[in-house]
């Protein structure tokens, strides 16, 4: 919820796509453990798969954190110099 949230202050999809696949991986590989509707092989490396990506966007969040983009009503262009 935090990363949808953030999409309103940022506005960059690709964040917002790799923050959410993350956890939806996770959750599909706890579900399909506990509700035995995936092997229990493959639920367990769709977990760990959803917990590398969410490490890996952390990671990429601290090392490059995001800056707001343009607004719903568009982007304000900078005063021309000179």
């Amino acid at each position: 919820l935090a990363t949808l949230a953030g999409w309103f202050s940022h506005r960059q999809w690709q964040r917002t796509l790799l923050g959410s696949i993350g956890p939806v991986l996770a959750l599909v590989g706890v579900f399909g453990l506990t509700h035995h509707f995936l092997d229990k092989d493959l639920a367990r490396v769709i977990f760990y798969i959803g917990l590398v990506v969410m490490f890996l966007v952390a990671i990429w969040d601290m090392v490059n954190p995001a800056n707001r983009r343009c607004a719903t009503d568009g982007c304000k262009t900078p005063a021309p110099r000179g």
